[in-house]
């Protein structure tokens, strides 16, 4: 190792010197360190007017991330040099994001799967295949509107379209625990298409029945059945107990 030490230093020497030999020329930045926020109120060609034209971005030969579009929400780092009163302001670099007209955060208070949409502080909103839908949780599969639950915490992005509000994302707060499924024992008191009155405990209980209730035993009024009920209270199977009668 010794052998090389020498060879090291001359390598060493000779860049150290080639290195203060070369002049090194500062770069000219491109970018000043004065900028400008705000939402799009138009937009004309290059030109992006914001505070309804008070002030003006150009974004000729700017780099530009984001779709510029009126009430999205713009960010401009401008070019260096003095600008001329109330001419257009000369960016370097721009970025925009989408902001939503409306925020609103509060529990749900109800939600309509056929008509797709959720109800929070007094407003219907609208969902479209466009919603984007999200948690502050991990979870198993992409949410839906189907996975909203009534008394969820929930904030919602929306924007005013058609006289109604329609919303671009619905984030959820916090998850119920799993509601378990509870069993009722009674007896049948009326059957319609869509419940059972169920007689359980002197008290007349109606749980609601669908196509995918599974009925077992041939349950008819007057019989005794277990009934299999989930959180919604929607019937998820009525069996038909057996009837002991009191022995000859």
């Amino acid at each position: 190792m010794k052998r090389f030490l020498p060879l090291l230093l001359l390598i060493a020497t000779s860049a150290a010197a080639q290195t203060r030999a070369r002049a090194v020329t500062p770069v000219k930045p491109d970018v000043s360190g004065n900028t400008v926020t705000g939402i799009v109120s138009s937009v004309s060609g290059s030109l992006v007017r914001l505070a309804d034209g008070l002030v003006t971005i150009d974004t000729t030969g700017a780099k530009i991330s984001g779709e510029i579009a009126p009430g999205a929400l713009l960010f401009a780092a401008l070019k260096p040099g003095k600008v001329a009163a109330n001419a257009p302001l000369p960016a370097a670099y721009v970025a925009v994001t989408r902001t939503a007209q409306i925020t609103l955060s509060g529990d749900v208070t109800a939600v309509d799967l056929s008509a797709s949409t959720l109800t929070l502080l007094g407003r219907t909103i609208k969902t479209t295949p466009q919603t984007a839908f999200s948690s502050a949780f991990p979870t198993f599969k992409a949410l839906t509107l189907a996975d909203i639950v009534v008394g969820q915490p929930v904030v919602v992005e929306a924007n005013a379209s058609g006289g109604a509000l329609v919303a671009t994302s619905v984030h959820v707060l916090d998850f119920f625990p799993l509601q378990l499924p509870s069993v009722i024992h009674g007896t049948v008191r009326s059957i319609a298409n869509d419940s059972w009155v169920i007689n359980a405990n002197g008290k007349d209980v109606t749980v609601k029945v669908d196509a995918n209730t599974k009925i077992a035993g041939d349950p008819r009024v007057g019989d005794t059945v277990e009934v299999i009920v989930s959180g919604n209270n929607l019937a998820l199977a009525i069996l038909r107990m057996p009837s002991f009668g009191p022995k000859p």
